[in-house]
């Protein structure tokens, strides 16, 4: 069984109180499909296309992107 690094507690507590993601299991991946669906009513919403934008740029790039599962 792995044993954490000396200070990961602290670490991990320390980002959580500044509000930031940690990704503590990394040998512990799945791949993930997301989907954002609407109705056709809420689709013309500009919040919901705003949502849906912003979800996109998330997910696709930076800190919280998600791998392609054939890239890994």
């Amino acid at each position: 069984m792995a044993r954490a690094r000396p200070g990961a507690a602290t670490a991990i507590e320390a980002a959580r109180d500044a509000g930031r993601s940690v990704h503590v299991l990394r040998d512990y991946e799945e791949p993930a499909d997301v989907w954002a669906a609407t109705t056709t009513h809420l689709g013309q919403s500009a919040k919901v296309r705003m949502c849906v934008a912003f979800l996109q740029e998330q997910l696709t790039g930076g800190p919280f992107r998600l791998r392609d599962s054939a890239n890994g």
